[in-house]
């Protein structure tokens, strides 16, 4: 799912339409996302059709807690979809469009927040959700940095490490954390970081785009 919806933020821009579409054949678009297609229960294409089904259908909600109220926003990732790939032969063009209509508010949402990544890296992450997300948050975040910041583990655990949990949870996510980062700076050579004891320390770096 993050890859899909990195491509389709990618796509939603360079197009700058609501319709984005997804190739003559489910072997292209899956080229696009740099999977390799592959059959059975267990394959790439029944898996990559099951997740773009559960995220074309998802919603989105976001609060924001205050001392004096609370906002809540909800937006639903698509309007509507088509897909008309064959699972059994995914080299096969359709007849028909493959394609998604995003909806209104996420697209308004991607349009007025866009910051650009790069498919190449996020290619050397693409098997780890952790990966990805720690790729796409650094690329926006050392893009204003000025100066060095600190930040913990058990800090950056409450943002993306939802999936660790029990006694050892931060120092597990911590060695996951590092690893995926090690494969970041061989992608990204100008990322700069140190992860001295407890916390991970950013320094300004070269955007990855």
């Amino acid at each position: 799912p993050r890859l899909l919806l990195v491509w389709l933020i990618t796509e939603i821009v360079k197009t700058k339409s609501r319709r984005i579409t997804f190739g003559d054949s489910l072997t292209s678009f899956m080229r696009e996302l740099g999977l390799k297609p592959t059959g059975g229960r267990w394959g790439t294409i029944p898996q990559l059709r099951e997740q773009m089904e559960r995220l074309f259908s998802s919603r989105i909600v976001a609060f924001e807690y205050a001392e004096t109220g609370r906002e809540m926003r909800q937006l639903t990732v698509a309007d509507g979809y088509s897909l008309w790939w064959s699972p059994v032969n995914p080299h096969q063009v359709t007849l028909f469009e493959s394609h998604i209509l995003v909806g209104e508010q996420f697209f308004n949402e991607v349009m007025s927040g866009r910051y650009p990544v790069s498919m190449g890296i996020l290619s050397a992450v693409k098997r780890s959700p952790l990966g990805i997300d720690l790729y796409t948050w650094l690329t926006y975040r050392v893009s204003y940095l000025k100066e060095p910041v600190a930040i913990s583990w058990e800090q950056l655990h409450g943002q993306f490490g939802a999936d660790y949990s029990g006694k050892n949870a931060v120092m597990e996510f911590a060695r996951k954390a590092k690893k995926e980062l090690m494969k970041l700076r061989v992608a990204w050579p100008d990322l700069r970081y140190s992860t001295p004891r407890g916390r991970l320390v950013l320094y300004p770096s070269a955007p990855s785009v």
